[in-house]
């Protein structure tokens, strides 16, 4: 019953001497709710609801205009099975021996303060039975509990220690920063996009806006290449894999010397 109203989603009503299952007052007018059932529980001793009533009905149960209250119950043809639960009715003759909703000496509570208090002792590791003056003597323990309990070093990490390590994250990644700016000024410098005067400004450009850097490598023709590029001396392989007796052998065949002249070391 409590696992159907749950599928179900909706509060169930509370009427008064049951005008909520009498067709002709359903026909004939308006028939006011007493309170809504919002939740169902069980517990050892039955089906327990917490109930959100109306101002009107609270005001009657506290002067004890009602004191009973009666389900509306669905049950199989043979009566032997309760199917449902549909509502219930504020009565003064229940049909089941039920607890009196304002016995003598009883105060009214409001159901929602009593499932905050449940809430409240639930999350106090207390029983969910727990009134107010069991919670409030639980909560200095508490607090002088969590004053000197240590951190669960697995979830929590030192202050000083954060900031720490934020500033070691910061100058690495300052670090690889200029590394990877340096080295894309030197490609752009080796492949003739830029010359050795220009670094300074390339360098900056790159650091502060890699986009608009990029912008200019893609606009721009490597003008500059051929002040990048080895010399081809006459005789000698263009990939400078000549020993340097070679070398200087042909310089000086070209300028009318003797390898004599030269200090090869």
């Amino acid at each position: 019953m409590v696992a159907l109203f749950h599928q179900g989603g909706i509060d169930l009503p509370i009427d008064h001497e049951h005008q909520g299952d009498d067709p002709a007052r359903q026909k004939n007018g308006p028939v006011p709710a007493a309170g809504w059932i919002k939740g169902l529980e069980v517990r050892p001793d039955g089906i327990w609801g917490d109930v959100s009533w109306t101002a009107k009905a609270r005001e009657m149960l506290e002067a004890r205009e009602y004191r009973f209250l009666s389900p509306v119950l669905m049950h199989t043809k043979t009566g032997g099975r309760i199917t449902r639960l549909k509502g219930a009715s504020l009565v003064h003759r229940p049909n089941l021996d039920l607890t009196a909703l304002a016995s003598e000496g009883d105060d009214m509570t409001d159901p929602e303060d009593t499932s905050a208090l449940a809430a409240i002792a639930e999350a106090l590791e207390l029983e969910p039975v727990a009134d107010a003056d069991a919670i409030m003597a639980a909560i200095p323990e508490l607090r002088s509990k969590a004053e000197t309990a240590e951190p669960d070093p697995a979830k929590y990490v030192p202050i000083a220690a954060l900031k720490e390590l934020m500033q070691d994250r910061g100058a690495t990644k300052a670090t690889l920063s200029e590394h990877l700016v340096e080295a894309r000024v030197t490609e752009a410098l080796h492949a003739g996009y830029i010359t050795p005067a220009m670094r300074s400004w390339a360098t900056a450009l790159c650091a502060q806006d890699p986009d608009s850097f990029e912008d200019f490598i893609a606009s721009t023709t490597p003008a500059y290449g051929h002040l990048f590029k080895r010399a081809a001396i006459p005789g000698l392989p263009a990939d400078a894999s000549a020993p340097p007796e070679t070398v200087v052998q042909s310089l000086c065949d070209q300028l009318g010397l003797k390898p004599s002249d030269f200090d090869i070391r």
